[in-house]
C-alpha cells in the first residue's frame, strides 16, 4: 500500500497542475497571450497526464479500491485534450510532422475569424464543465484515500 501522505501530496500537485493548464485554454481563446514555449497538446505528456500515467497513477490504478475513480478520471482527461485539440486547431497551424515533438509543440499561430472564436469560446464551456466532472472524481479519490 502506498502511504496516504505520498498519495495526498500527489493529487494536490496533479490538481493544482491541472488547474493550470485550463487557465491556459481560457488564457488562449480570451486572447491573452500564452506562454507558447510548451503547449501540451497529448494526454500523457500535461503534468497531469505525467501523473496519471506516472509511477504514482498506475501504482494506484493496480489497487482495487481506487481502479474505478482511475479509470473514471482517464476518460475525463482524455476528452479534456480532445477538446482542447478543437480549441488549439481554431488558433493555430496543424503540425505537418507527425512526429511526437511536432504534436506536442507548434508555434505557427493564424489569424482566427469570429466564427471561430465563438466555436472556440463554446469549446472553452465544454472544457471547463468536463474540468469540473474530473477534478470531482479526483475529491472522491481523496476522500477513498482517506477512508482506507
Amino acid at each position: 500500500m502506498i502511504q496516504k501522505t505520498l498519495i495526498y501530496k500527489h493529487i494536490d500537485d496533479a490538481r493544482i497542475a491541472h488547474n493550470r493548464w485550463v487557465r491556459r485554454a481560457e488564457d488562449l481563446v480570451n486572447e491573452l497571450p500564452i506562454d507558447k514555449d510548451f503547449i501540451p497538446l497529448e494526454s500523457t505528456t500535461c503534468a497531469f497526464g505525467k501523473w496519471l500515467y506516472g509511477s504514482m497513477g498506475i501504482s494506484m490504478s493496480l489497487e482495487p479500491e481506487y481502479k474505478e475513480l482511475l479509470s473514471s478520471i482517464e476518460n475525463k482527461h482524455d476528452k479534456l485534450h480532445n477538446i482542447y485539440k478543437d480549441i488549439y486547431n481554431y488558433f493555430f497551424v496543424a503540425p505537418e510532422h507527425k512526429d511526437l515533438f511536432h504534436k506536442i509543440i507548434t508555434f505557427n499561430s493564424k489569424t482566427i475569424s469570429n466564427k471561430d472564436m465563438k466555436l472556440a469560446q463554446s469549446k472553452l464551456l465544454e472544457l471547463k464543465e468536463v474540468s469540473t466532472d474530473m477534478i470531482s472524481y479526483l475529491d472522491k479519490l481523496e476522500k477513498r484515500v482517506k477512508q482506507l
